[in-house]
């Protein structure tokens, strides 16, 4: 509860601040689908715009119908640019990074609501390079006696496998083929986290760079209940680089 009433005052501080500004603002509405629509029609979230000689100039804050959301986006002049903040009460996470010329770039944060850190995700270019959960998530892990398909969906997992896995050029050339093996943990929200090559030297190391550039993009893991609620498990995975 008082989480949520200080998340309520914040949107409404941040709203009144910018239609205090002297620039003109737009307020649009957008449905689930991101499609703009009227204010009396069913919306999902609204934004505030700031505009500067009629392109977006400066923060923008999109918030979220009852407040489950409020994310802030910085433009410069029209194009996405700066600090990026999101907060969400349905998973009570803060989001934390940096926008450059329209791409994720270098460390982003996710916290608690409390500002408590839950893990860090490294980005170049807009490209995820690295997911890294705290010290103290990690000590959290569980090992899990479940068997590997228990943690997602083998069709889903498979789709995954099939429009992602790139057979490397240099493995192509020189006949590079292996199972290559990661150890891994599965954060609450099913994303992969800390993963790490565990067979090193049994197969060349540009196919495990690509088989964990494939787990690390697959965030559909699915975490283990106790006493309903996701806790965080330590898993395995094994990806199989085979020449036709």
């Amino acid at each position: 509860m008082i989480a949520r009433a200080l998340f309520l005052t914040l949107s409404y501080l941040l709203t009144s601040n910018i239609l205090q500004a002297q620039n003109p603002v737009d307020t649009l509405y957008f449905d689930s689908n991101g499609t703009e629509v009227k204010k009396n029609d069913q919306f999902l979230y609204y934004e505030v715009r700031p505009k500067k000689r009629g392109k977006i100039d400066g923060t923008v804050y999109r918030i979220y119908k009852n407040r489950v959301a409020l994310e802030t986006i910085n433009y410069k002049r029209g194009k996405l640019d700066g600090e990026y903040y999101l907060k969400q009460l349905a998973d009570s996470t803060i989001t934390k990074g940096m926008i450059t010329k329209g791409l994720r770039e270098g460390e982003w944060t996710i916290t608690d609501l409390y500002g408590t850190p839950y893990y860090t995700e490294t980005y170049t270019e807009g490209v995820l390079k690295d997911r890294s959960a705290t010290e103290e998530i990690i000590a959290e892990a569980i090992e899990s006696e479940s068997t590997l398909n228990t943690s997602y969906n083998t069709d889903s997992w498979n789709q995954h496998l099939v429009a992602n896995l790139r057979y490397p050029r240099e493995a192509t050339r020189n006949g590079y083929e292996g199972e290559v093996w990661h150890d891994f943990i599965i954060l609450k929200n099913g994303k992969p986290s800390n993963i790490e090559w565990t067979n090193n030297g049994e197969v060349h190391d540009v196919l495990a760079a690509e088989a964990r550039r494939v787990i690390l993009l697959y965030n559909d893991f699915k975490p283990i209940y106790k006493n309903g609620a996701p806790i965080v498990t330590k898993k395995k995975i094994r990806i199989v680089f085979k020449l036709k």
